[in-house]
């Protein structure tokens, strides 16, 4: 969760530099460019979700 956190502060903090570096690189558009960080931080979210919440509710349903 961390991580998540961190990574989201720093992509809305220095989101003109990172927009910047990417379409230097890629030559992309802003917006897709955004939207892919968008995504990016919303699978990141679901991952961390699939993974520490599902086992413990697995863990709950077990012990009963």
């Amino acid at each position: 969760g961390g991580i998540y956190t961190f990574t989201a502060v720093a992509v809305f903090s220095f989101r003109r530099t990172i927009v910047n570096m990417q379409q230097k690189m890629f030559g992309l558009d802003e917006g897709v460019i955004l939207a892919a960080v968008h995504r990016y931080l919303v699978m990141y979210k679901l991952f961390i979700t699939a993974f520490n919440f599902t086992p413990w509710i697995a863990l709950l349903i077990i012990s009963k």
